[in-house]
C-alpha cells in the first residue's frame, strides 16, 4: 500500500507540471491533498497563486474545508497578493468556512471590483461583529443595488453580543440617514432588550427620527409599551408624529 501511495503521489506530481492543462492539473491537486494531507495547506496556496487562472479556481474550492485556524489565516493572507478577480472566490470560500479569524483579512483587501466588494460585505454578516455594525449601516445609506441589499442582508444577521447594542449607538447618529438604517436593523434583527432605549429616544427633542423609532417599536413592541406611547398620545404629540404613534398603537 505504501509503494501504492508514493507511485501515486509520483503520477499527481508529474501531472501538476506546468505544461499540463489547468484542468489536469487541478485533478492532480486533489489528488495530492488527498494522498498526502500533511502538505494540502502549502499545494493550495500555492496553486491559488499560480499564473494559471482554471487552477486557482479550482483550488478554491479547497479554502473551505481544510481543517485549522492556520489555513484561514494562511488562506485570508492571499487576498494581500492574488489578483482582483481571485479574491472574490477566496472570499466566498472563506465566507462558507465561516472562521471568524479570516474577518481581519476581508476588510483589509484591499482593491475589489464590484462582485468582490458585494463578497466581502456578505462575508460579515457571518464572520463580523459589532464593529462592523457602523460600516454596514454607512454602506446601506451610501450603495444602492446589490451592493445595498448584501449590507442589509449582513446587517441582520450581523454576530456578536454588542451588535444590537452598537446598532442603538447608531440609532442615535446626527446623521438622520444613519440613524434611520440602525433603527429599521434593530426591528428586522427583532432586537427586542432595546425597547426601552427606543422609548427614550422619543423623548429626545433633537430626534430627528422619531417617524423610525415608532416604526421599529411597532416591529418590536409589547404590552409594555403601551402605556408609555399612551401617554405621549394623551400629552398631545407633533402633528407630524401622530400617524406612526397611532400606526406603533395599532400593531401593538
Amino acid at each position: 500500500a505504501k509503494n501504492d501511495k508514493a507511485s501515486a503521489v509520483k503520477l499527481y506530481e508529474e501531472l501538476s507540471a506546468d505544461c499540463e492543462t489547468g484542468a489536469v492539473r487541478g485533478a492532480a491537486l486533489n489528488g495530492l491533498v488527498k494522498a498526502e494531507p500533511d502538505k494540502a495547506l502549502e499545494r493550495v496556496t500555492k496553486a491559488l497563486t499560480d499564473k494559471d487562472a482554471q487552477l486557482a479556481r479550482i483550488a478554491g474550492a479547497f479554502v473551505r474545508d481544510l481543517p485549522g485556524e492556520a489555513a484561514t489565516k494562511a488562506f485570508a493572507a492571499l487576498l494581500a497578493e492574488v489578483p482582483v478577480e481571485r479574491k472574490t472566490y477566496i472570499i466566498q470560500e472563506l465566507t462558507d468556512r465561516g472562521d471568524p479569524a479570516a474577518r481581519a483579512a476581508i476588510t483589509a483587501s484591499g482593491d475589489l471590483d464590484d462582485a468582490g466588494k458585494i463578497a466581502a460585505i456578505r462575508a460579515l454578516g457571518k464572520l463580523g461583529n459589532e464593529a462592523d455594525a457602523p460600516l454596514l449601516v454607512a454602506a446601506i445609506a451610501s450603495t444602492s443595488g446589490d451592493e445595498q441589499r448584501a449590507a442589509q442582508t449582513a446587517l441582520s444577521t450581523l454576530p456578536g453580543a454588542g451588535a444590537n447594542a452598537a446598532l442603538l449607538k447608531q440609532a442615535t447618529n446626527k446623521d438622520p440617514k444613519l440613524a434611520s438604517v440602525a433603527l429599521t436593523a434593530l426591528a428586522d434583527r427583532r432586537a427586542k432588550e432595546t425597547r426601552g432605549d427606543l422609548l427614550k429616544l422619543l423623548e429626545d427633542k433633537d430626534c430627528a427620527v422619531k417617524g423610525d423609532v415608532y416604526a421599529a417599536l411597532e416591529a418590536l413592541g409589547e404590552d409594555s409599551e403601551l402605556a408609555p406611547l399612551l401617554a405621549r398620545l394623551d400629552a398631545g404629540v407633533d402633528a407630524s408624529e401622530l400617524p406612526a404613534l397611532q400606526k406603533a398603537l395599532a400593531s401593538i
